[in-house]
């Protein structure tokens, strides 16, 4: 097992270590030797039994700038001399983490160089996965392209650079003391209002203190208020012009709002409040610009021109213990900065057309316990019910749009429409076996919904006797 550590005795910061396993235990940590470690950090080693290589990336042997990747054959403290991977796959920014792939000619690294999404004005601040695809040449160096994994479309780029974008919430809004969970409030008229109660907040905030604490305490709620709910409706804003872009390109666009709630309630209250802020931006986006987005969110034919609204309600789940849950402690639980942050709900993904994220469990995914049932045998003029199970497992809530079955003798009824991630639903159906004849029956029950698939069936065989 090689490693990465700054223990004690190494040649530098961080060197590389290795430990021999045996009968599933652990040797003596040992130092991967001075032609791989140098005088400065060499990390995320990564070591291909078949070609008996390995690889690591350091800033302390001759690179290109930051962290390189570089790669040295042998084993154990005996390797060779240590190799430059080579500008491309190697840039003035920290290229680490390099494995190959399943495929002997593609390989993964991640770095922070120039093209990487970013937050900010730093554009080396954050680091993106990179694949590349490797082409031996006659002299047995390796050349690399380079395949940003990520569209190289303009209005994506843009939309990605603003996400996660978060947007703010006054305590307990909307529709304060409600169970419901969806509002007609627009989350507009909601931040206006929440705006207006700045003075309020720092004068709350401050409430108590010292003379400087009061003014840091109240420079704190200032900050809050500019920096994040002010200039997170700003990105909004920015966000669906952009999505006005992309639906003009005739794209089937996705996007995915979470919903928090700070852990002033009971979770269940919560998880209901978290939806309403989710739904008062639908609500938002339904009323931009005279209804513009109104076609796209409603349009259930075309494949393009397509807006889909995915929901991941989490209420105080997501809470960090570090806020007061303590009514009677307003100037914690209600005022404090910290407590501010918590109420908010994010956009925190997007995708469009046939592109998916990478981890597609992101979506609502509707997975059938069983691939079919079999329900047995009938007696002719005999009614039989049963009950039919599927679980949402992706990560977004599963919304039940239509059941139905393409045999007219079957009955079908859900007590659900909506599922959380994890949780099961189930299918009531009433087969009518009046005026079937004697013979084997294979019928589908199809659940229209806002899963990934879409439509989603699953088989129900039954036969009628006499």
């Amino acid at each position: 097992m090689y490693f990465s550590s700054n223990i004690p005795n190494g040649f530098g910061g961080s060197d590389i270590w290795y430990s021999i396993i045996r009968d599933g235990k652990l040797g003596e940590i040992q130092n991967a030797g001075s032609i791989i470690n140098s005088k400065g950090n060499e990390a995320s080693p990564f070591y291909d039994k078949e070609i008996s290589t390995l690889f690591f990336s350091s800033d302390g042997h001759k690179g290109f700038g930051g962290f390189d990747i570089f790669k040295t054959p042998g084993s154990l403290s005996s390797f060779k001399q240590v190799r430059n991977m080579g500008l491309g796959i190697n840039s003035p920014a920290d290229d680490l983490y390099y494995i190959k792939g399943i495929d002997d000619d593609v390989a993964y690294f991640s770095s922070n160089r120039i093209g990487s999404y970013y937050h900010g004005e730093m554009e080396d601040c954050c680091t993106d996965i990179y694949k590349a695809i490797l082409k031996p040449n006659n002299e047995d160096i390796e050349e690399f392209i380079i395949n940003d994994s990520i569209d190289i479309d303009t209005n994506v780029i843009a939309i990605k650079k603003l996400l996660p974008l978060s947007l703010y919430f006054e305590n307990d809004m909307p529709d304060r003391k409600s169970v419901s969970t969806s509002t007609t409030a627009n989350y507009k008229d909601l931040l206006k209002d929440y705006i207006a109660t700045k003075d309020i907040y720092k004068k709350e905030y401050a409430k108590g203190l010292n003379k400087a604490d009061a003014i840091k305490a109240e420079e704190q709620i200032e900050d809050f208020f500019s920096e994040k709910v002010e200039h997170g409706f700003s990105d909004l804003n920015k966000f669906i012009e952009l999505l006005k872009s992309e639906l003009t390109n005739k794209k089937n666009v996705r996007i995915k709002i979470r919903g928090y709630a700070s852990p002033l309630n009971s979770s269940t209250y919560n998880l209901a409040l978290s939806k309403r802020r989710i739904h008062s931006l639908r609500n938002y986006i339904t009323e931009y610009d005279n209804g513009y987005f109104t076609i796209y969110m409603n349009n259930s034919n075309d494949s393009a021109h397509k807006l889909t609204i995915y929901e991941d309600p989490l209420g105080d789940s997501q809470s960090t213990g570090l806020v007061s849950n303590n009514p009677n402690d307003k100037r914690n639980s209600v005022y404090s900065r910290e407590a501010a942050l918590q109420r908010k709900i994010q956009i925190v993904m997007y995708s469009s057309n046939d592109i998916l994220p990478i981890n597609e469990s992101s979506y609502p995914i509707l997975s059938w316990q069983k691939k079919e049932i079999n329900i047995g045998e009938l007696t002719m003029e005999e009614n039989k019910t049963a009950i039919i199970y599927f679980r949402n497992t992706g990560e977004s809530e599963l919304k039940i749009k239509k059941i139905s079955s393409n045999c007219n003798f079957i009955k079908t009824q859900s007590p659900q429409t909506t599922l959380q991630p994890n949780e099961k639903g189930k299918i009531f159906i009433l087969i009518e076996g009046k005026n079937l004849k004697v013979k084997n029956y294979s019928c589908e029950i199809s659940i229209n919904s806002n899963s990934i698939k879409g439509v989603n069936k699953i088989k129900v065989l039954f036969n009628i006797s006499e």
